[in-house]
C-alpha cells in the first residue's frame, strides 16, 4: 500500500495540496514521504502510534501526528482525493464499471432477468 501510494504521488502530486496553513513552504524533511505515512496512517485506521512502532525509528508518532494537525485540513483532503480520483477516471480500466453517473450504493433499482429471480428465491 505504501508503494502505490508513494508512486501515484510522485506521479500526480496530490501531495502538494497538503502544507502549512500559512501558506508557506513547508519545513518538512522529505515531504513527499512524510505525506504518504500521514495518509496510510489515517487511512488505515492505525493511527500515528501503531504506524510509528512498525517504522522503527524512522518517524515518531508526534512527528505523524504533527503533519496530520498542522498540514492536513478537509479541503486539502478533498483536493487530494479529487485528483486521484480524476487521474483513475482517465484510465481504461475505470469505463469498464460504466459511465460513473451511478453507484451500487445510490438505490438504483436494476430489473433482473426472470430466470434469476426464480434461482435466488429457490
Amino acid at each position: 500500500m505504501l508503494d502505490i501510494l508513494t508512486r501515484t504521488a510522485y506521479q500526480l502530486g496530490w501531495h502538494h495540496h497538503f502544507g502549512p496553513a500559512s501558506g508557506s513552504d513547508t519545513k518538512i524533511k522529505e515531504s513527499l514521504g512524510r505525506y504518504v505515512l500521514t495518509v496510510f496512517t489515517y487511512g488505515t485506521l492505525l493511527g500515528p502510534a501503531q504506524v510509528a512502532a512498525h517504522m522503527r525509528g524512522q518517524v515518531s508518532a508526534a512527528e505523524l501526528a504533527r503533519a496530520a494537525n498542522k498540514h492536513a485540513t478537509s479541503e486539502k483532503i478533498a483536493k487530494a482525493s479529487t485528483m486521484v480520483i480524476n487521474a483513475f477516471n482517465q484510465l481504461d480500466i475505470a469505463s469498464m464499471w460504466g459511465d460513473g453517473k451511478t453507484v451500487a450504493a445510490d438505490g438504483s433499482q436494476v430489473e433482473m432477468s426472470r430466470r434469476r429471480r426464480r434461482a435466488r428465491s429457490a
